[in-house]
C-alpha cells in the first residue's frame, strides 16, 4: 500500500492521504507530498481520539434511535387505550412492538394464573395461539421465570 501512494505521489505530484489502524497503538493519518525531484515528505497525525469520539458518537445515537423506537411504540399504546382500543387489541399491539423493539422473530405475553401460565398475545410465525396454557412447572423459560419473579434468557 505505502509503495503504491509514494509511486502515485512521484508520477502525479499530488499529496496522498491515507489513514489506517496500527493494531495495538491506534489509527494514524499518514500525508505523502513530493518536495523536489524523487524526494518525498511523510507526515503522520495520531488520529486516535477523534475515532474515538465518532465510535461514541456512534454508540450514542444508536441509544438515542433506540430509544425513540420505545418511545413511539409506548405512544402507540398510549394512543390505543385512549381511542378505546379492548384489551386484546392494546396486548396484541404491545406484543408486536415488543418482538420490533428486540428485532424478535416471534414474541408472547402470558399472564400467571394459580395453576398455569396463560398466553394472552402473540406475534410471530412460531407463536403458540392465544389461550394456550402451559403448566408453572418444567423445563420451559416462561415456566423460570413464573417460579423464581426473575428475568430468564433463551439464547
Amino acid at each position: 500500500e505505502l509503495e503504491r501512494m509514494c509511486a502515485a505521489v512521484l508520477e502525479t505530484g499530488a499529496p496522498v492521504t491515507h489513514e489506517m489502524r496500527l493494531h495495538g497503538v491506534g489509527w494514524v493519518e499518514l500525508r505523502l507530498a513530493a518536495m523536489s525531484g524523487d524526494e518525498l515528505v511523510a507526515t503522520l497525525r495520531d488520529t486516535t481520539l477523534r475515532h474515538t469520539a465518532e465510535e461514541e458518537l456512534r454508540r450514542e445515537r444508536q441509544q438515542s434511535l433506540a430509544l425513540a423506537d420505545e418511545q413511539a411504540s409506548l405512544r402507540r399504546v398510549a394512543e390505543a387505550i385512549a381511542h378505546d382500543a379492548t384489551p386484546d387489541e392494546v396486548i396484541a399491539l404491545v406484543t408486536r412492538d415488543a418482538a420490533r423493539l428486540f428485532a424478535a422473530d416471534s414474541a408472547r405475553v402470558a399472564r400467571f394464573d394459580e395453576d398455569a401460565i396463560v398466553v394472552v398475545g402473540t406475534w410471530g410465525d412460531d407463536a403458540p395461539p392465544v389461550g394456550t396454557r402451559f403448566p408453572r412447572e418444567g423445563g420451559r423459560t416462561i415456566a423460570r421465570v413464573a417460579r423464581t419473579g426473575r428475568s430468564a434468557r433463551v439464547s
